[in-house]
Formats: C-alpha cells, sequence, structure tokens
C-alpha cells in the first residue's frame, strides 16, 4: 500500500502561515531488472529476453527520432520532447545576437521533459490506494531572525565574503531556506553591505574579480556572496 506525506513548504510571501502539499512516500527505485520481472510472470507468456530487446530498441528509437527535432507521444505513456540548452562553459548571448562565437556546436540536448498520457495518470490513481504515511516539516534555525543577522554580520566583519553555504553553517538553515533569508536579513539591518553574486571560486580575490567582471563580461551564478560596499 502506498503512503503520501503531508509536506510543510517555506512561507514564500510573509503571510505567517505555512502551506502544505502532499507527495508520495517513495519506498524504493525499481529498476530495468524488477521492472522486467514483473512484466514476464508465469503465464504472461512473455520472455524475458524478448521484453529487454523491445524495451532496448524502444529507447533507441526515442533518442532517434527526438535528435531528429521530433517529440514522440506512445500512448498509455506520455510525451517526449528534447530540451536545449548552452554546452557547458559556454556563454549566453542576446536575443538579437549574432557574435561569431555562437553556433550550433555550443547548443546541446541537455534534458528530455516528459508529459504522462492522462489515460497512465488515470490508471495509476484507480490503482492507489493511499494511507497517511507521516508529516515532514521545514527544517527550522536554533537562532531567530535577529540572531542570524547578528551572526551573519559578525561573519562579515571577519571575512570578505558570505556564501550560502556559510550563511548555513552558521545559521542551521537548509539551502532552500537560506537562499530566502540571508539577503533579507543583511538588507534590513541598514549595514554597509551589499549583496553580489559570483561564481564558487576558492581565493577571495578572484571571486571578487568575477563578481565585478571586466568590460561588462557576464559571470556564472552559482553563489551569492556579501561584499563591504563601500562606494
Amino acid at each position: 500500500m502506498a503512503e503520501y506525506i503531508k509536506q510543510e513548504m517555506c512561507d514564500l510571501n510573509g503571510t505567517g502561515e505555512k502551506p502544505v502539499y502532499y507527495r508520495m512516500k517513495i519506498q524504493r527505485n525499481m529498476d530495468m531488472e524488477d521492472f522486467v520481472e514483473r512484466i514476464t510472470y508465469p503465464g504472461s507468456g512473455l520472455s524475458r529476453g524478448s521484453v529487454i530487446q523491445v524495451m532496448t530498441t524502444v529507447a533507441e528509437h526515442l533518442a532517434y527520432c527526438m535528435a531528429e527535432g521530433q517529440s514522440v507521444t506512445l500512448d498509455g505513456i506520455g510525451t517526449f520532447t528534447p530540451r536545449l540548452g548552452v554546452a557547458k562553459d559556454k556563454e549566453i548571448d542576446s536575443l538579437d545576437g549574432d557574435e561569431p562565437k555562437r553556433n550550433a556546436r555550443s547548443i546541446e540536448v541537455n534534458g528530455i521533459n516528459y508529459r504522462a498520457d492522462k489515460e497512465l495518470v488515470r490508471e495509476t490513481n484507480l490503482r492507489c490506494d493511499l494511507r497517511r504515511g507521516g508529516i515532514s516539516r521545514v527544517w527550522k534555525s536554533p537562532f531567530t531572525e535577529e540572531e542570524r543577522r547578528t551572526r551573519a554580520l559578525d561573519y562579515l566583519h571577519e571575512h570578505p565574503f558570505l556564501r550560502i553555504q556559510d550563511y548555513m553553517a552558521i545559521t542551521g538553515l537548509k539551502r532552500s531556506s537560506a537562499n530566502l533569508d540571508d539577503s533579507a536579513a543583511i538588507r534590513r539591518v541598514g549595514s554597509p553591505y551589499r549583496v553580489m553574486e559570483a561564481t564558487g571560486c576558492m581565493s577571495a580575490g578572484k571571486q571578487r574579480a568575477i563578481a565585478n567582471p571586466p568590460n561588462g563580461a557576464p559571470g556564472r551564478r552559482k553563489h551569492i556572496h556579501f561584499t563591504p560596499a563601500f562606494d
């Protein structure tokens, strides 16, 4: 029997009320071997080898068809559509940009979007017998908002930058909560600090260079940093 989890969400709007959503409690991941064994039960008339061959062939031809610029719909399963993105270490150009550095080789398939067939959703729902599996709450910091703000400022008096992982360490927040909490905490005190975004680099000097790239060159955004604002 499947179980559901009542999951608490962060208070994104600052209303003081935290909404919840429901999610399935995944007991385990069924791999290819388990799935094939489930299909080829005694009396099914299907052999393990033939099922694996069909599934492998389907996967191969899904890739061929999507590589040709087609989306693929399999009745009862869903629709598969290729997703494009800029290749790793390549810069994103502007909408009307036609820079020589931008060509087809700098764009690649970086994912597959899947939309489930309505019949698959309906059948899954009909066969699903749910029971309550518990409650999952958002991790809360042991420090108050004022204490977190003070700890952040104390850290900044001794370090040139405050990264998200640093803020998580000194406040006890998880990443999602830290992302919402950090910049607002610093801005509200009216301190001489500003938020800067930079790549994750080892040296503070290199972080400053990337946070303020020369000639308006864009820096990749990975971490949020705080640095003294002297201008």
